[in-house]
């Protein structure tokens, strides 16, 4: 795997639903700030990490590419399903209502098992 095909899948399923590129990590370019980067490394692990001043704030490791954008996209889709709630519903009345709905519409884009997993994990919560 190359970091070519890493980010050409980023922005397949990015383009799936709408994501611009200011939203998704970087690949292979630290920005600091928190920004959430992707590297790949010579032993063909793929990190998701971040660093704030020079210190790094998390590093999540995969061995599979699927799982990695499954992580990334848990990250992206829920900026895009909260503004798209503010739309909704400006008094935020019901905003978790849009918010859920919205997420679970965009990751079922990209993945149909992935809005699944958004839908079994709400489910389950203890709320």
């Amino acid at each position: 795997m190359t970091m070519e095909e890493v980010q050409n899948e980023m922005r397949r399923m990015a383009q799936l639903i709408g994501a611009k590129s200011d939203q998704l990590p970087t690949v292979c370019r630290l920005q600091g700030g928190g920004r959430p980067n992707i590297n790949l490394a010579e032993d063909g692990m793929l990190s998701y990490e971040a660093y704030e001043r020079g210190i790094q704030i998390f590093c999540y490791t995969f061995t599979d590419l699927a799982e990695l954008m499954h992580h990334t996209f848990q990250n992206v889709v829920p900026a895009m399903a909260s503004a798209h709630a503010m739309e909704m519903d400006p008094t935020g009345e019901d905003f978790h209502k849009h918010f859920l709905s919205k997420k679970i519409e965009l990751m079922s884009k990209i993945n149909p098992e992935w809005g699944k997993r958004v839908e079994d994990e709400h489910n389950q919560a203890p709320y």
